[in-house]
């Protein structure tokens, strides 16, 4: 009877143990992987193109390890008749942001960012850039349901104050357009943010003596219900210093 019971308080604290594990881990330290953004709209008749040459970076042998892709839907051509479904103000935002921080010299779309730098070498057909190569310090999110705790050893030097910003996305929609510039065609979105969020450095839930960071994000329930909870998804955190868009650190990888 001792030998069963103390079986059976065994198997029970390792099955306490694994819900405390995190059920996935992501990590990237040393080189990032290089960040690209897509500022895109169905509403855009020059977006297609640019929505299929990011749907054509899932084939990439080194996504995610090498690059980390996000398209972001904006919502300032929702007036030419056309609403685009995954469109945000925030998005919008964002990008303006890039222009008063001086990484864009304009705001339109198709809108490229690669590493934080505007990028418009998809005008003359060329190839995403490489990235440079640099020490991003080590960046690890650890994932408990729908928590994120992200943790970032910046590399030596970086005094800045510090922001991390953090995107679920969603694959595979194909929207039908009946109105506006695109209408009567089908279109193909792939990396699409669904939500974005961003902490700064005062946000920080705890910091030591080595001058480790860490960040608590939460993602939205409602991405992994209804029509969405059997879409595939995937997640994308990177950190910067405050005014600056250029990535320190990238991590990115799918939700299981």
């Amino acid at each position: 009877m001792a030998r069963i019971l103390a079986a059976l308080i065994s198997v029970l604290l390792a099955t306490q143990a694994s819900w405390v594990q995190a059920e996935q881990l992501f990590e990237s330290k040393g080189q990032p992987p290089l960040l690209v953004e897509l500022y895109t709209s169905e509403g855009c008749s020059s977006c297609p193109p640019a929505d299929q040459k990011a749907g054509q970076l899932l084939s990439r042998k080194d996504l995610w390890t090498g690059i980390v892709p996000v398209v972001f839907h904006v919502d300032y051509w929702d007036y030419l008749g056309w609403k685009d479904q995954f469109a945000q103000p925030a998005f919008s935002a964002r990008q303006r942001q890039l222009k008063r921080d001086g990484q864009l010299r304009a705001v339109y779309t198709p809108g490229w960012v690669v590493d934080g730098n505007e990028w418009r070498g998809f005008f003359r057909g060329r190839a995403i850039p490489d990235a440079v190569a640099r020490d991003g310090g080590q960046l690890s999110v650890e994932r408990q349901g729908r928590r994120l705790t992200v943790d970032y050893l910046p590399p030596a030097g970086t005094d800045k104050p510090l922001v991390a910003y953090m995107t679920v996305m969603g694959f595979d929609y194909i929207t039908e357009v009946k109105r506006g510039e695109n209408r009567g065609l089908d279109l193909s979105h792939q990396f699409v943010v669904l939500n974005k969020q961003e902490m700064k450095e005062d946000s920080l839930e705890s910091t030591d003596s080595d001058n480790k960071k860490q960040w608590k994000f939460d993602m939205p329930e409602v991405l992994f219900s209804g029509e969405d909870k059997n879409r595939r998804k995937a997640m994308a955190l990177w950190v910067s210093e405050a005014g600056n868009s250029k990535p320190l650190q990238v991590v990115g990888g799918w939700l299981e």
